[in-house]
């Protein structure tokens, strides 16, 4: 028998090649060549001759530091100005600056305030064409729907009317309704 058929998995370990299966040797194989490529093409840089052993603290920028704001474009580093040792007024002053650049004062399309409002030029008396027609088009909406109502009217009269018009039904139990109110006004002219 073969050696590899002879051991049982759990006695091979975990680096001997017969525990490794096709694809992992593929894929480890890769792995080593791919590595091994980018070693050739980035050797790794020398060590420094000194290692600074401390890091330098950074210097805080001041309003003395600052670029005169006249010299300022859109193409400028706007970037120093939000150091904390800069005032908060030369700070305030660098960005609106900024923001009135042709660079940042772009207006979206979508936004309302998109269209100047302040230049048109008032209607005063003059009716467009498209108003006065749409005004045509309401009226004679209205006078087609009067002439209907008036037709309704005069093809069928209210029910109001024909209920007015017909004397109401007695009945032999139901009292006369004349009689009993002659009877109170006689009682009240006896007292």
């Amino acid at each position: 028998m073969s050696r590899t058929t002879d051991q049982r998995p759990e006695q091979r370990g975990p680096d001997s090649p017969e525990s490794e299966s096709g694809f992992r040797r593929w894929s480890r194989r890769k792995h080593e060549a791919r590595v091994a490529i980018q070693r050739e093409k980035n050797p790794p840089d020398p060590l420094p001759a000194t290692t600074p052993t401390e890091p330098q603290p950074e210097r805080v920028l001041t309003d003395a530091d600052m670029p005169p704001l006249d010299s300022l474009n859109e193409d400028s580093d706007f970037s120093p100005f939000m150091s904390p040792g800069v005032s908060d007024a030369l700070r305030q002053a660098a960005l609106r600056r900024l923001f009135r650049s042709p660079q940042m004062n772009v207006l979206c399309e979508l936004e309302g305030e998109f269209f100047d409002a302040h230049g048109y030029v008032p209607l005063g008396n003059i009716v467009t064409h498209d108003m006065r027609a749409a005004i045509e088009r309401e009226m004679e909406k209205a006078k087609a729907s009067a002439r209907e109502k008036l037709q309704e009217a005069i093809d069928s009269p209210p029910e109001d009317t024909v209920a007015e018009s017909a004397p109401p039904e007695r009945t032999a139990d139901a009292p006369d309704a004349t009689r009993a109110t002659t009877n109170e006004t006689n009682l009240k002219g006896d007292a």
